[in-house]
Formats: C-alpha cells, sequence, structure tokens
C-alpha cells in the first residue's frame, strides 16, 4: 500500500500577499483512498492511497490569470521514490500540464524536481519544465518544498534553506488557463498518467 501525506500545500502571489490552498480541493467525503493523517509537527494532513482521485475546475480555487511571480509552498512525505506530480492544472483535453510540480527518481542518490508552467495555446512546447533540480531522495522523510518564482528567476528552498537559483526563459505576461482547465492533486489526469501514488 502507498501512501503520500501532505499538510501544507499553498500558492502564494509575491506582490498582491494572495494565498491559494490547493488542499481545499480535497472534499468530505472522502474518497476511500484518501485519508485524514498527523502532518509534519502533528498539524493535520491528509493521505494518499493508490487510485485517489482529487479533481476539480482550477477556476474554483485559481484565478483565471495566474500570478506572473508566485510561490508554491508543499510539505509532502511519500512512502516510496517512484515519484509523479504533485499537483497539475492541465489543459481540457487532460493533455497539457499548464502548472504543476512533479518529482521523479534520476538515480540511487538523487531525485528530480521539476516546476511545469506553460500557456498550452501560446507555447511553442507546451508542457515542458521551466525549472529543473537534483534532490536527494525524499521518500520516507517529512520534506519542506518551496519554489519561489520572481522576475526571471526561480529559486527552490529544499527544508527551509535555500538550496538553488535558476534563470528562466518566459513571457512577460502572465499565464492565462482555459476556462476548462482541471486541477488535480497527486497526480496529472488519466493521459499524462503520472500519479504520484
Amino acid at each position: 500500500m502507498l501512501t503520500v501525506l501532505y499538510n501544507i500545500f499553498d500558492v502564494f502571489s509575491v506582490d498582491d500577499e494572495v494565498e491559494i490552498d490547493l488542499l481545499k480541493a480535497v472534499k468530505a467525503p472522502l474518497d476511500p483512498n484518501i485519508y485524514h493523517a498527523k502532518g509534519k509537527q502533528g498539524l493535520p494532513g491528509f493521505g494518499f492511497h493508490q487510485g485517489a482521485n482529487v479533481v476539480a475546475p482550477y477556476r474554483f480555487y485559481m484565478p483565471r490569470r495566474f500570478f506572473r511571480d508566485f510561490a508554491i509552498l508543499i510539505t509532502v512525505r511519500p512512502d516510496d521514490d517512484r515519484g509523479g506530480y504533485l499537483f497539475a492544472v492541465v489543459n481540457p483535453f487532460d493533455t497539457v500540464v499548464e502548472l504543476g510540480v512533479l518529482l521523479e527518481p534520476l538515480n540511487d542518490r538523487n531525485a528530480n524536481l521539476s516546476l511545469v508552467y506553460s500557456d498550452s495555446r501560446r507555447d511553442a512546447d507546451p508542457g515542458r519544465a521551466i525549472a529543473s533540480f537534483q534532490i536527494p531522495p525524499i521518500n520516507g522523510k517529512w520534506t519542506e518544498l518551496a519554489f519561489k518564482i520572481e522576475g526571471n528567476e526561480v529559486t527552490l528552498y529544499y527544508n527551509c534553506q535555500r538550496y538553488e537559483t535558476q534563470t528562466l526563459q518566459r513571457r512577460q505576461k502572465q499565464l492565462n488557463f482555459d476556462d476548462a482547465s482541471k486541477l488535480y492533486i497527486a497526480q496529472a489526469g488519466p493521459i499524462i498518467n503520472k500519479p504520484f501514488v
């Protein structure tokens, strides 16, 4: 049985100090593969077993024009090293990730953590990662991950410590989601098929 626990999953606008809690998409009654659990330092969290399905219209939780500068905070404890999407906003056809965080095993000593940020209607290579970082494997350990995107830089914070900064090549405009895009938690939908559990 596979389990992943989240207790913080927030997106912040750097300019407007707007906070979005993506775990509000997890609704009661819970899917039988989702359960309440204790998170880091005893805070409330959610556990996800294989087959968990959390999907909702993105517009219930996020603005149509996404913030240009923002931060994503995630606290997670995966029970294995298979990886997958921690969350994803996917186009209406479930074929392109417009915004998401993907964790994938790289080798025995490293995992790859990627931030996907793309306009599926305008980008030449939609769904590609704008930044990828090699991090130590995190399976079995509570880990705090944060991306801060400001201007043309993305900084990864690993357990509250500045880990690495990369320069971005991206449009100056804000990301516009399609009105029918969907928010997935612990997956990126049935076609992309990279579930975290």
